[in-house]
């Protein structure tokens, strides 16, 4: 019988693990082998077959996201119509018209930054809020009313209801329906590892040679089906390292290390604070001796100078003193 590694799977996606559990349990359940304990070992690996199809590798959008977002968009096209019937009554030829529409717009005002926003939670406040300050205010009904705005808030706000009635069920439905990913995974690993258990307990002690031949025929179907599955986990790691160490050697090319600067030193003198560099023992560096080599040059030319002048003096002195004084 052949040897089975499968402590690999623990790094598998949840679509790649789900379906190395479904095929491994086929295999064995398509045997005709009669063993009672092999047969309680492979529907125990079956029954998460439900369980692991719930797990996905990237979360689904739920069914009544696009319902809400169609709602909201809607409610913010009504909100939008009812901003421009009150802006255009300020051009109204009625006085009394103007006047309402003055005294709406004041009642819009400190909610324009939000009002007109398509969103869940600060648009519906923001609503909940017109909603209460017209139901507190005998003006703003009176207005709203002469200028036949009642229908478009009454449609506003029966939307808006209607927006926080789905959001609460789509948050239960998501509650029911989610899962402890790692939990099932571990349970379904485990059965895995009994079954196994089980084909090599009754490939050691199984004394029909046809149980034995069967096991060790099993065990190599296993290792085949598991094949494609570590070649791609293996495949999947060594392009996400080489990427790692691409984006190591960019980022060294782009932002290069920079050497770190001497700090600088206060000293106080006389009341005056002065700098000074700290002091460095760098007399072994090459750069060290490079300078000095420079300045010792330089001081050798410097020197070399001075007897040249110095010589061109006596030439022209004599002994290199003042020439004398005439009388005359």
């Amino acid at each position: 019988m052949e040897k089975i590694h499968v402590s690999f799977i623990k790094d598998l996606r949840n679509r790649e693990f789900s379906l190395l559990i479904d095929t491994t349990a086929e295999i064995v359940a398509e045997s005709t082998n009669e063993n009672e304990s092999l047969k309680k070992a492979t529907k125990n690996l079956q029954s998460h077959y439900k369980s692991l199809l719930q797990l996905k590798d990237t979360k689904p959008r739920h069914y009544l996201t696009r319902i809400i977002k169609e709602k909201v968009d809607n409610r913010t096209e009504y909100l939008v119509g009812l901003r421009m019937r009150i802006e255009s009554a300020l051009f109204s030829p009625i006085p009394k018209e103007r006047v309402a529409a003055e005294r709406l717009m004041y009642w819009i005002d400190p909610y324009r930054k939000v009002l007109f926003k398509p969103s869940i939670g600060v648009q519906t406040q923001a609503i909940g809020f017109l909603n209460l300050d017209k139901s507190e205010s005998t003006t703003i009904q009176e207005h709203t009313a002469l200028l036949n705005l009642d229908y478009i808030l009454d449609i506003v706000v029966a939307e808006t209801e209607e927006i926080k009635r789905l959001v609460t069920e789509r948050g239960k439905d998501k509650a029911q329906r989610a899962i402890n990913g790692k939990k099932v995974r571990a349970a379904a690993y485990y059965d895995l590892r009994v079954l196994l258990d089980a084909m090599k307990t009754i490939y050691n002690l199984s004394s029909s040679e046809q149980e034995v031949e069967q096991m060790a025929w099993l065990s190599g179907l296993i290792n085949e089906n598991l094949k494609s599955f570590r070649r791609e986990l293996r495949s999947r790691n060594t392009k996400r390292s080489n990427k790692k160490e691409v984006d190591v050697a960019v980022s060294q090319l782009i932002e290069p290390q920079e050497e770190p600067k001497e700090k600088l030193a206060f000293i106080t003198y006389n009341d005056l604070r002065l700098d000074r560099r700290e002091e460095i023992s760098i007399t072994d560096t090459p750069q060290h001796k490079t300078i000095s080599t420079l300045l010792s040059t330089k001081d050798k030319h410097k020197s070399n100078k001075i007897v040249s002048s110095t010589k061109s003096d006596n030439k022209k002195g004599g002994d290199g003193k003042l020439p004398p004084i005439n009388s005359n």
